[in-house]
């Protein structure tokens, strides 16, 4: 048939029931590369002597460009739209230079939907600089590379283990104020909250893959 023939001409096309492309693929988990020192801003260590736009009025391009790692589950016709949900921080922890919350993910639309994969993430710190995290999507056990898409009814929960260490962020240095999160692969990223977290510049931040909430 058709298909047959566009295979054997390594045609790129998708060859489903109904010759529709193929559905979009997850991509895999990342590590955001170590900045260098020219990739730090200038003044990052000091306070500004200026004010700091708030986080609230930056643009949309500007919030994206905090982003450090992308998100790894794909858009398609089930996918939450990442303004229709909540973000929350919760279950804080620590243990040995190692800290831990958990971020939930609601879905407040009229319809169910489905998160999958990793979010995207990144952080801006309270004096304006984008934090230049050394960013990780990791299991925490080892767990499938791929993990399944979690359905959201209206007012269901997604959540993701959220683990910080290394450089944490002192009474002298820029703690952060707002995590940007991506919740899909070029969905926009939206600032969730996080004043009071010890991330700074070059804290170790891994964020792991969404899961059910129970």
């Amino acid at each position: 048939g058709v298909c047959a023939a566009g295979l054997a001409l390594g045609a790129l096309t998708g060859c489903g029931p109904s010759g529709d492309p193929p559905a979009p693929s997850a991509r895999p988990p990342a590590t955001a590369a170590p900045p260098t020192e020219g990739d730090l801003p200038p003044g990052w260590d000091e306070a500004p002597d200026s004010p700091v736009v708030p986080d609230h009025e930056l643009s949309q391009a500007d919030v994206d460009a905090l982003l450090r790692v992308t998100a790894t589950g794909p858009q398609d016709a089930t996918t939450c739209d990442g303004n229709a949900v909540t973000y929350e921080l919760t279950g804080f922890d620590a243990a040995l230079g190692h800290r831990y919350a958990t971020l939930v993910v609601t879905n407040t639309g009229e319809g169910a939907c489905t998160v999958s994969g990793y979010v995207g993430l990144g952080a801006r710190g309270t004096w304006g600089h984008r934090l230049e995290l050394l960013a990780e999507q990791r299991a925490a056990d080892g767990g499938a590379a791929t993990p399944r898409p979690v359905e959201l009814p209206p007012g269901g929960s997604a959540r993701a283990a959220l683990e910080w260490t290394g450089e944490l962020a002192g009474a002298e240095s820029e703690p952060v104020s707002s995590l940007a999160v991506q919740l899909a692969h070029g969905q926009p990223a939206r600032l969730v909250t996080a004043v009071g977290l010890d991330i700074g510049m070059l804290t170790t931040v891994r964020i792991g893959p969404l899961t059910p909430a129970p």
